[in-house]
């Protein structure tokens, strides 16, 4: 505990002079092995605010490097002491970049991860200029290496970035060309003014970008990619994913379906059934898109008992610490054939919580939603309109389920799964889709955002 000896009045600045300089990235990428949380940096960056009103309202400050990758800043206040940010935060598309003091915090470590928060100390306006001469390696190391896999197990016909501006850095048609040294087994397309990549047959290449900018100094780098055949991968359907023993290490084929709510990851379906997949490391939900057809590996788990410091029964079937072994990509359509239809909210929130197999269904019912409670009650739930009949949605903020907003006085058609991730004596519910009676239909794709 600190105490206070004594205190001298000045009105001199701090000497901080000290400091690292850093990219946020620089600081976001630092292994968690390597405790930074006492060093102060010195960062060029932007301030973003985001507002959450309401009940249970609160605002986070975010901290953007020169990339745009960013971390948010650790308040114990819902952001209420740190609104000297305020006159440093930009709209997003007239972005300010700023001299940053700044130190991180571990101040937030799950069972998947860590990410370094951070504790703004000072922030001056130096009239900042980006040096153009760097501006081809800033493209190239910020944005182009990391559009491409090592390896791939199916063509991706990933459109790739081949023009670069920004109003933010003063940078006008940073331009970008791709080529392969190996073309039947990783090749470019150009369509309609856009760069695509592509795989063919099996084998290895080396792909070159090269960026340039008129006037300034160019850049290259070069990326090894590897195109593979999935058919010798091994890998159970969901049905089987879902009847093996618990802790049981298990390899699925299926398609990602909706996201989880309050949880890093997505249901895994297809023609079998339905599980949910929580994730390894939190971004790696980057991986993954809704329709895509993966192969994952990970554990068939029960989560919510004594081993993960809950109580001492079982309440969610998951396969968890999932890490993605092939993508074969697609924009399929997740299976219904195992939905149950008939049901009403009433029956989802009467489940037995013993019985967990309830957590591997999805139910099609017909309901309502509202916002109801306050403070740190609020929180979205599915009303029966012909009963009256509520199923509790969980989530752990009510923003998680804000893409609801302004359907609340409609009855819905819903498909939504049971869940129990955090030992409750009763299931809740995570919404997978809802659809209006004009036939819209509107997917979780909360985690993918």
């Amino acid at each position: 505990m600190c105490q206070l000896v004594s205190r001298e009045a000045s009105t001199e600045e701090a000497d901080l002079s000290f400091a690292t300089e850093a990219s946020v990235s620089d600081i976001i990428d630092t292994d968690f092995a390597n405790d930074i949380s006492g060093k102060l940096y010195k960062v060029n960056g932007y301030i973003i605010k985001d507002d959450h009103p309401g009940a249970g309202g609160y605002t986070n400050y975010y901290i953007h490097g020169l990339d745009g990758r960013d971390s948010y800043v650790y308040s114990q206040a819902s952001g209420a002491d740190f609104t000297w940010l305020d006159q440093y935060c930009s709209e997003e598309g007239s972005e300010k970049v700023y001299t940053i003091y700044l130190t991180p915090l571990n101040a937030k470590s799950t069972s998947t991860g860590c990410t370094w928060r951070f504790l703004p100390v000072k922030v001056i306006d130096e009239n900042f200029e980006f040096d153009k001469n760097e501006a081809t390696k800033f493209v190239l190391d910020s944005f182009l290496y990391s559009q491409f896999e090592s390896l791939y197990y199916a063509d991706p016909n990933k459109e790739l970035i081949s023009t670069y501006s920004s109003t933010m850095l003063g940078l006008e048609n940073v331009k970008i060309e791709y080529s392969s040294n190996n073309t039947a087994s990783v090749f470019f397309e150009t369509k309609d003014g856009k760069t695509y990549l592509h795989t063919g047959t099996t084998g290895k290449a080396t792909v070159t970008i090269d960026v340039t900018l008129d006037g300034f100094a160019s850049a290259q780098g070069t990326v090894e990619v590897e195109m593979q055949e999935p058919d010798d991968i091994e890998a159970l359907n969901v049905k089987g994913a879902i009847d093996a023993a618990d802790e049981t290490p298990v390899t699925v084929r299926a398609i990602v379906g909706p996201s989880l709510i309050n949880q890093p990851g997505f249901y895994l379906i297809d023609d079998t059934g339905v599980i949910a997949a929580r994730l390894a490391v939190d971004d790696d939900i980057a991986k993954f898109n809704l329709g895509d057809e993966v192969i994952i590996k990970g554990k068939r788990d029960v989560w919510g008992n004594s081993k993960y410091g809950g109580a001492d029964f079982p309440t969610q079937i998951c396969i968890s610490d999932v890490e993605l072994i092939a993508n074969l990509y697609g924009e399929h359509d997740y299976s219904t054939a195992t939905f149950i239809e008939g049901k009403n909210a009433k029956y989802v929130s009467d489940l037995d919580y013993h019985e967990i197999i309830h957590t591997t269904e999805v139910y099609v019912i017909e309901g309502q939603v509202e916002v109801t409670g306050s403070g740190q009650s609020t929180q979205w739930q599915i009303v029966d309109p012909t009963d009256g009949s509520e199923l509790s949605l969980y989530a752990s903020s009510v923003a998680q389920y804000n893409w609801l907003q302004g359907y609340e006085d409609q009855t819905l058609t819903i498909e939504v799964a049971p869940v129990n991730w955090n030992n409750k004596a009763y299931m809740r519910g995570c919404i997978l889709s809802i659809t209006t009676a004009d036939g819209e239909k509107v997917v979780n794709t909360y985690n993918f955002q």
